[in-house]
């Protein structure tokens, strides 16, 4: 019989729109089918039918019913067909015991199951599911056994399944996934065979009671994966278990993911794999697998009662987000930081060159940087950019000698940055953003003597966005705001006065520094998605001390004209008391090398207008073990009378 554009319909208790009987062949192709009632079937073949279809809709309601119903040595074979049923008491395909060796095969469409995907009372069956679009069945269960004496094999390839598969009181259930393949399920489920060379899924639990397991009897793993849950902490932690009663053969993928464990310390370890009888398989841990400050590793147990079992022991690492997160609070509190000189030039001499007091002028920086550092045993390295614009608000003098200056400022910066793990593989991502605005006020003894002291300092406040994004997780953001502030103070000298060639004055001077800084620029508390709470502080002090040389003169051809250069190197030691910090659940993590550093400046400040000033600098910070920090800066100054 063959059926093309059909519009069937079917109504009434134990209804049936196809039934093919013994020996018989159905080919249907492009056509609805709908049935209504209560006991009704879909598609019936008996016997050795064989029943055909492509580009079905098949739907049906009433309860107690079955989309498709094969019975004895039939075969049903579906191509591209949608296939729904509606009452929560029914099934895609239900099995009874007159089902011997019968085969169904669905390639493509679609199973939208408000009952069960599979019901079995009885009987054998070979189930193929070939890039089907399976949604959840309603009931949860992909196979529901309701007798005894069943045996349903379901293959899937290229096809996602979910739901619950118990076959206990004599049911057998066998299941084969494909490399493309996945099933997933949320209760505790058995099998007496799993072949899986896809991924089987424990789906994730409401609470830690429902951490489901899976038994089966044989289990080969041809190169797929499993994905478990646990809570990951001590021995006890409550974890999905995979229980193989009889043998195992081939190789599995595992994955872990940690639902609200803030970790722990094991002795035998979480047991996740338990094979009574021991087994000729290996699995092999696919991704890190942390909690809190936490590494776990999936091993074999080592004594005699734990040898056929696989265990995840943890061991206690500084996670690469600990060096993000401490690089954020080193950033943070450090991006913005200035001397007098990085401000603003060699203000002091290159404007004491005119008759008339200085004038209010605006200047703007900009300046990029290189850092790494190192946290135990992660390296970091981090690139940023920082903006800073600015101006005198006034200016005066108490005696005519002296000046005051006062200012304000404000800019933008961000800095993006990479942690790895040496030994792990692991890694995480940080960015960092934000703005600062503030003040800064100067006074000088005497700009125009050749000897004379100043004292410089600024304030500004930080308002920053952080993201910390560790390996194959998402991103945490939080916030950071705080206040930094300095004071600087240095004297002045000449060193000594040379006439070049071109009977051009040159001068050499030298100047003490020395400058502390107070860094209160603290992170907001949060907690991670690994349930790690992490937290920072701030009420830094750092001090540097240092000293800088600078010749100044200009080209012959500007004799006369405006036109002034300082060409400058300078040396400094920076203390930093107590180092910064950051700390995650009950452990404080401190960067490496970064109390003690050591500096090295140098640049070029000119006067290449009445109004308009250049300064380039370059600068390199060098600590212990792999601290260091380059950075370079070019800035405009321009004054409007």
């Amino acid at each position: 019989m063959t059926g093309h554009h059909l519009d069937i319909k079917a109504e009434g208790q134990g209804a049936r729109a196809i039934s093919a009987n013994n020996n018989s062949t159905v080919d249907i192709q492009d056509s609805t089918v709908r049935i209504n009632g209560d006991n009704a079937r879909g598609i019936v073949a008996f016997r050795t039918a064989r029943v055909t279809g492509h580009h079905l809709d098949i739907r049906v309601g009433g309860q107690g019913t079955s989309a498709i119903y094969p019975t004895h040595n039939s075969t049903i074979h579906l191509h591209d067909s949608h296939i729904q049923t509606l009452a929560k008491d029914s099934a895609i395909l239900a099995l009874d015991a007159n089902a011997t060796d019968t085969t169904v095969a669905i390639t493509g469409g679609s199973l939208h199951a408000a009952g069960d995907l599979i019901v079995s009372s009885g009987g054998k069956t070979n189930i193929v599911l070939n890039k089907v679009a399976v949604s959840p069945p309603g009931s949860g269960h992909a196979i529901h056994f309701t007798g005894t004496g069943g045996e349903v094999d379901l293959t899937l390839n290229q096809t996602a399944l979910s739901g619950n598969i118990v076959a206990e009181g004599g049911n057998q259930a066998k299941l084969t996934l494909d490399p493309g393949s996945t099933w997933s399920f949320t209760a505790p489920s058995v099998l007496t065979g799993l072949i899986n060379a896809g991924k089987v899924v424990f789906d994730p639990p409401h609470d830690s009671a429902s951490l489901s397991t899976l038994t089966t009897d044989h289990y080969e793993g041809n190169a797929g994966k499993l994905l478990f849950h646990a809570r990951l902490e001590g021995d006890d932690s409550p974890a999905n278990q995979l229980i193989i009663n009889a043998s195992s053969k081939g190789t599995t993928r595992v994955t872990v993911r940690n639902v609200g464990g803030k970790g722990g310390a094991t002795k035998d370890g979480i047991r996740l794999i338990e094979a009574p009888e021991g087994t000729d398989g290996t699995f092999v841990q696919d991704g890190p697998i942390v909690a809190g400050s936490y590494q776990y590793s999936l091993r074999k147990g080592t004594t005699e009662d734990s040898k056929n079992h696989w265990y995840l022991v943890s061991s206690w690492f500084a996670r690469p987000e600990s060096l993000s997160y401490l690089n954020h609070v080193r950033a943070g509190n450090t991006m913005f930081h200035m001397t007098l000189h990085e401000r603003l030039g060699e203000t002091q001499y290159t404007e004491a060159l005119s008759e008339d007091s200085p004038v209010p002028g605006m200047w703007i920086r900009a300046s990029g940087g290189h850092h790494t550092s190192s946290l135990s045993d992660n390296d970091a390295q981090s690139d940023r950019y920082v903006m800073m614009l600015g101006g005198h608000i006034a200016q005066w003098s108490s005696d005519g000698l002296n000046r005051y200056h006062l200012g304000v400022m404000g800019g933008y910066g961000h800095e993006y940055s990479t942690a790895h793990h040496r030994h792990y593989g692991v890694s995480s991502q940080g960015k960092l953003r934000g703005y600062s605005a503030g003040g800064y006020a100067t006074w000088y003894q005497n700009p125009k003597a050749p000897l004379s002291f100043y004292v410089d300092t600024w304030a500004l406040y930080h308002w920053l966005k952080n993201d910390v994004t560790g390996q194959e997780r998402p991103t945490e953001s939080y916030k950071s705001r705080g206040m930094t502030a300095s004071v600087e103070g240095g004297y002045l000298l000449t060193a000594g006065e040379v006439v070049s060639r071109s009977r051009i004055l040159h001068s050499f001077w030298i100047q003490p520094k020395a400058q502390l800084t107070w860094m209160n620029v603290k992170p907001e508390d949060h907690t991670d998605i690994n349930g790690t709470r992490v937290t920072g502080r701030g009420d830094y002090l750092q001090g540097r001390l240092g000293l800088r040389a600078h010749l100044l003169g200009h080209n012959p051809k500007d004799e006369g004209k405006p036109k002034e250069f300082q060409l400058f190197v300078e040396a400094n030691w920076i203390y930093q008391p107590k180092p910064m910090t950051i700390r995650m659940d009950d452990k404080t993590y401190e960067m490496d090398g970064a109390r003690h550093l050591g500096e090295f400046k140098m640049g070029v400040d000119a006067k290449i207008g009445s109004r308009l000033y250049l300064l380039v600098h370059v600068a390199q910070q060098i600590g212990k073990k792999s601290y260091r920090d380059t950075r370079g800066a070019i800035g405009i100054k321009y004054h409007f009378q």
